[in-house]
């Protein structure tokens, strides 16, 4: 690549020992700017990552990663992470932001926990609900968690009112155990 004042500046390549490309992308007086890519050493692409120069910091974010037979290891599309098994089914997906949302799967496609802002949820490998967890302090927790009619004692309404959140664990066959978590 280019040098301007003593300092890497345009597009720069790097190259492994066997004239493979290693990494490629653009340089800023010295600074890394805009989308590198890395690759494995014989070429295949590996990363790709985003920089940006914010108020004399550098920002990274990664793009995309890949195992080395070219399927997504992870990718990001906006405010949305996804994380991949080997196979290429999806394992993990991130939302970020105010609806904030994170889900797990199984290699077949099955969701064995999810959570997000208002309830926190965990499957069984079959997709039957394991157990839920409202988080209170949440307004449409509360009305989700308010919607269950569950027919509480007056102890139990009383530590609720105080509560982060609560817990109905379904392991149990005819009743789920409840689980209350009171603030300190």
């Amino acid at each position: 690549g280019h040098m301007k004042e003593g300092f890497p500046h345009g597009h720069w390549i790097y190259y492994n020992p066997n004239g493979t490309v290693k990494a490629e992308g653009n340089y800023k007086d010295g600074v890394k700017d805009s989308t590198w890519v890395s690759n494995y050493t014989d070429g295949v692409r590996k990363i790709e990552e985003k920089y940006t120069l914010y108020k004399d910091t550098l920002l990274s974010d990664t793009v995309g990663v890949w195992f080395y037979d070219g399927k997504y290891q992870m990718r990001n599309s906006g405010d949305t992470t996804y994380r991949y098994f080997k196979s290429g089914r999806l394992k993990t997906k991130t939302i970020r932001g105010e609806n904030r949302i994170h889900e797990d799967y199984l290699e077949d496609g099955t969701v064995y926990y999810r959570k997000n802002n208002q309830v926190k949820e965990s499957f069984y490998t079959n997709g039957k609900l394991r157990s839920r967890t409202y988080y209170l302090d949440n307004t449409k927790a509360a009305e989700m968690f308010e919607a269950e009619n569950h027919k509480w004692s007056v102890e139990e309404k009383q530590a609720i009112e105080t509560a982060d959140s609560v817990l109905f664990d379904y392991t149990n066959f005819w009743d789920p155990v409840i689980k209350i978590y009171v603030k300190e």
